[in-house]
């Protein structure tokens, strides 16, 4: 665990070296005319971000579960390579430490993690693989019961309702049928985080992800539903006018948008 959080105050360190590189370019120009830069930051920052969730994650359970351990070193180990190393935005867009003219501020990061990256990942990735096969398990719990009741839930549906047909519907290109579209609207998938007022559920971001995950356990094109959902409920409730949330929210939470 002590690699873990030495691990993460270096990738800190690389966060604020990013940012300060960042600032540098801002002086004299437009944050418009450096998007890819500042596009890449966020990726930096997100990362980081979920490096800290991980650790924490990983600390509250000790060593209760080998499993967890070996995950969280997966996690730790790709994250710091692809942001000292180059970082995926998008199927054809990488940034680089070159890019914002951070290839010693990279070099000192992987110096540092250096114990954490000498590591045979692709045995751990197998040794995590053959446990899941074996039905152990990593801790799922966020400690949140309405979390977890959540996540039971969306399990016991994508199991029931989504597994059983995906493939079919992938082999055939077909659309998600209208009525496991229903199905999923009765859950509240389309209006998770859109306010009660509304008819959604008022919930937050997180308990959003947990829906995405356990429906894209079943089928991407499942999960991927209820995020076009939010995304539209989120743009409209943050800048539409007042009519436009009476009109539009309702609509999309219910699913008959």
């Amino acid at each position: 665990m002590a690699d873990l959080r030495q691990a993460l105050n270096a990738a800190r360190d690389y966060r604020a070296s990013v940012k300060a590189a960042l600032g540098a370019r801002l002086v004299s120009g437009r944050i418009d005319e450096e998007q890819r830069a500042a596009h890449g930051y966020a990726w930096v920052a997100t990362l980081v971000a979920a490096l800290e969730a991980v650790l924490e994650w990983s600390e509250a359970r000790g060593s209760k579960n080998d499993l967890d351990a070996r995950i969280a070193i997966l996690a730790f180990a790709e994250c710091i390579g692809q942001i000292g190393g180059g970082l995926p935005m998008g199927q054809n867009e990488i940034f680089r430490p070159g890019d914002l003219g951070l290839g010693s501020a990279a070099r000192t990061l992987f110096d540092r993690c250096a114990d954490l990256l000498d590591v045979d990942y692709a045995a751990t990735r197998g040794e995590v693989a053959a446990a899941l096969a074996q039905g152990q398990w990593p801790s799922e719990s966020l400690d949140d019961a309405e979390a977890d009741t959540i996540r039971e839930q969306y399990r016991r549906f994508t199991n029931a309702v989504i597994v059983p047909q995906a493939h079919g519907w992938h082999l055939a290109n077909d659309l998600i049928p209208e009525a496991v579209i229903q199905a999923m609207a009765d859950l509240g998938t389309f209006g998770v985080c859109i306010p009660e007022i509304y008819g959604g559920l008022g919930l937050g971001k997180l308990k959003m992800c947990i829906i995405t995950e356990e429906l894209s356990r079943g089928w991407i094109g499942a999960g991927s539903l209820g995020t076009r959902s939010e995304i539209a409920g989120e743009l409209i409730g943050l800048n539409g006018t007042e009519a436009q949330k009476a009109w539009w929210l309702p609509r999309i939470a219910s699913g008959e948008v």
